[in-house]
């Protein structure tokens, strides 16, 4: 089905999960790149980061049916996707006895190969109500007023008016589709001179949204401040404690071992996503001593 129909399972460019060719790296990437772009011509930044409750087992069933005839998949396989489907039951095991069977209405199958296919396919739906509105940031004539990774959410507007008819959007088009949006994991973050000022908190539906100092998406924290800054000691204090768990449970292996799982282990998490990232040369520094602290540590030299 992927390969006869996957022009019909498409789903938005800023779309960044479950896509061949695509990572985290170039979603943080496009973030810092809208975000320099706005301050640069004098502008700020309020970004809205929105939690989906379990949007994965929230996918409803025939919805996502529908959606694939509006798609123009045959109905025939949206027949045997049905049937599938259909034949998705549940039992609940307690103290040796099992519960009668139900029949699972929502939630696409994990590890299915057509899931990420059909989920961004779902999802998809608020992204179309974004674009359609015309709300967000721009870069030229594209449009970049969000960001998405799977279910992780990103709105960018120059305008916190403007921001809050974007997340009213995705309420309305979330309710829709019975995907609900957590007002108390979501935030609220701004960049540029209007950093360090207190704004009103927007809402999602009857629930306030806090501005916050920081933030975490997509495994890196930033920081509100003028620019778009990744928080660094995070990423240190990470990679600390897994060198430190490795010497622990490696006292009696050799120093190449201990090199392989240091350069296996810590390296990844000191340059996770670091090409999205504009470092300054102090930065980058902070980094080269973290990695040199661990490399003295296995080979027992002086600093």
């Amino acid at each position: 089905m992927l390969n006869k129909f996957d022009y019909l399972l498409t789903s938005s460019d800023l779309q960044f999960g479950f896509k061949q060719k695509s990572s985290c790296t170039q979603a943080i990437f496009l973030l810092r790149q809208v975000a320099e772009y706005f301050v640069k011509h004098g502008s700020n930044v309020y970004i809205a980061s929105l939690d989906a409750r379990k949007a994965f087992d929230r996918v409803n069933h025939v919805k996502m049916f529908t959606i694939l005839l509006d798609r123009g998949v045959p109905g025939r396989l949206v027949k045997v996707i049905t049937d599938w489907y259909g034949k998705s039951l549940a039992a609940v095991k307690w103290n040796g006895s099992l519960s009668d069977a139900v029949i699972i209405k929502s939630g696409i199958r994990q590890g299915g190969i057509l899931s990420p296919a059909f989920f961004n396919m779902y999802i998809d739906v608020i992204f179309h109500a974004l674009q359609r509105s015309d709300l967000g940031c721009h870069l030229g004539s594209m449009y970049v007023g969000y960001i998405a990774y799977a279910d992780d959410i990103i709105l960018i507007s120059a305008s916190v008016c403007d921001l809050q008819s974007m997340i009213d959007i995705c309420l309305e088009e979330g309710n829709n589709l019975d995907i609900v949006f957590n007002a108390s994991k979501s935030n609220l973050f701004k960049i540029g001179k209007v950093n360090q000022e207190k704004l009103v908190c927007l809402n999602l539906g009857s629930q306030p949204l806090q501005w916050a100092e920081r933030i975490k998406y997509l495994g890196l924290h930033f920081v509100s401040c003028k620019s778009l800054k990744a928080d660094l000691s995070t990423v240190i204090r990470k990679s600390y404690t897994s060198a430190n768990n490795i010497f622990k449970h490696s006292k009696y292996v050799n120093e190449i071992t201990k090199l392989c799982l240091v350069e296996s282990y810590i390296l990844p998490i000191l340059t996770y996503a670091i090409e999205a990232l504009n470092l300054s040369k102090s930065e980058c520094h902070v980094l080269n001593v973290c990695c040199n602290n661990n490399y003295r540590k296995i080979f027992e030299m002086h600093k």
